[in-house]
């Protein structure tokens, strides 16, 4: 039983992780893409948060650059495949406002994030006895020169993302792109691409030569694996809950076909996605039966999307609506929408009852000490579920009525060009202002199987 433990927390995910960061960015293309290096330092601290609070804030920046990061992605595909401009304006000046919020996201979010992570490192170091990290030199010690060297590179990297952009500014009116400043754009992306790798180079050889010192560590690798082991044992049950956390979540997110947001007349969130995330969020908590809801959303919205394909390679660069078989295709298009939306409704209804069934027979609140405590633990309880029922109920209410812009969308457009922006309103809404707090507040209440068998 001694010789049983053969693996400890590896580093070579840390390393990877930072090799997709800082990378050359052309007009919102990035070539490494940022959200890959993000998730992976999301994976690796969701090892050692728990050990510390500064791995832990460093864990909760790092999400949300990574769906920053998808975003920008996101919008770099709207920018570059929307259509047709009405002129010569919008798509310089669209780019140039996004690579400058992107540039300044990153180095609001990024610097402190890697603040964070470089400080946890060194409290774990000087903890477990390892004088690798925190001894000085010049002093400073290895992590507070990392961090010194990271700001900077972050504050010139965001730099280099605005600078080519700034082109935009030379256009003039009755210009076309191939005048003035602008018709230089490819030049100045080309000198910034330069600047790019050269930051690129700086930082690799900053990020493995850090790394490098993690790896050498063989026994500070080994001990925050047993000092994870002995946090584990001394809260038992987080694991789970953290795992039906997730499955909310995934559950929550499905709702996002409901918003009806599209380039070129295309889906952001097709109902094949949100269908499979509903699937993996029901076969999580494990609940018999209740994923067979999701197969109509990712079926439809699968036939869906290849009919649309087929519309959109045969018919869209001719008349399409002047022609017999165009119209076909366009009329099944929309039909299989709308019937993606209804099975999505009718997900939403199955995923309600179930929350809140589970909710109900699966969350309690208890007082061990005290003379009351259970008549004390019986009413919190009762509170919280009531608190849980109202968030769940006003979610399927904002879900309903973004349901119904969005159909109205559907069968109005293009008419009524602007319904998305209603739907999309209670949709969010309904999910990050009801939904997701509820889920965050259920897991911390949510008796396990743990819990059961004591």
């Amino acid at each position: 039983m001694e010789n049983r433990r053969t693996k400890t927390i590896s580093f070579r995910l840390l390393l990877f992780s930072g090799l997709f960061l800082l990378s050359p960015i052309f007009a919102l293309v990035d070539i490494l893409p940022d959200a890959i290096g993000f998730l992976l330092f999301v994976l690796f601290l969701a090892k050692l948060s728990d050990l510390n609070d500064e791995l832990a804030d460093a864990r909760r920046l790092f999400s949300g650059l990574f769906v920053l990061s998808v975003l920008r992605e996101l919008f770099s595909l709207i920018v570059h495949t929307a259509g047709k401009w009405e002129n010569a304006f919008e798509a310089p000046t669209l780019l140039l406002v996004l690579s400058f919020l992107c540039g300044l996201l990153q180095a609001l979010f990024l610097i402190p994030a890697f603040g964070h992570l470089y400080r946890g490192f060194s409290a774990l170091s000087e903890s477990c006895g390892i004088d690798a990290l925190w001894a000085t030199k010049r002093n400073l010690t290895l992590c507070e020169r990392a961090e010194r060297r990271t700001t900077v590179l972050v504050l010139l990297h965001s730099l280099f993302i605005v600078l080519p952009e700034l082109g935009a500014l030379g256009l003039r009116q009755g210009q076309t792109t191939d005048e003035g400043l602008y018709a230089f754009i490819n030049t100045y992306r080309i000198l910034a691409g330069i600047g790019f790798l050269i930051l690129m180079i700086l930082w690799w050889i900053l990020w493995i030569g850090f790394c490098k010192v993690l790896l050498r560590e063989k026994s500070f690798s080994e001990r925050l694996e047993l000092a994870r082991d002995a946090d584990i044992a001394a809260h038992p049950g987080r694991a789970e809950r953290r795992s039906f956390y997730l499955s909310l979540c995934l559950l929550g997110l499905s709702m996002l076909v409901f918003l009806p947001v599209r380039t070129a007349d295309c889906s952001i969130f097709p109902g094949t996605i949100c269908g499979l995330l509903g699937l993996f969020g029901f076969l999580r908590l494990r609940i018999p039966k209740r994923w067979i809801a999701a197969l109509p959303l990712i079926l439809i919205g699968l036939v869906r999307i290849l009919l649309h394909l087929l519309y959109l390679g045969d018919h869209l660069p001719k008349d399409a609506l002047y022609e017999t078989e165009a119209y076909d295709f366009y009329f099944a298009v929309r039909v299989l929408h709308g019937l993606e939306f209804l099975s999505a409704a009718l997900l939403l209804c199955v995923l309600y009852l179930t929350l809140r069934r589970l909710f109900t027979e699966r969350l309690s609140v208890s007082f061990e000490t005290g003379e009351y405590a259970e008549e004390a633990s019986r009413r919190a309880t009762e509170k919280l579920q009531k608190s849980l029922q109202k968030k769940l109920r006003f979610g399927m209410i904002c879900f309903s009525v973004s349901a119904l812009f969005s159909i109205a969308d559907l069968v109005l457009r293009p008419g009524f060009a602007y319904l998305w922006i209603p739907a999309t309103a209670f949709g969010t809404a309904g999910l990050f202002a009801f939904w997701l707090p509820a889920f965050r507040e259920a897991a911390d209440d949510f008796v396990t199987l743990k819990d059961y068998r004591e």
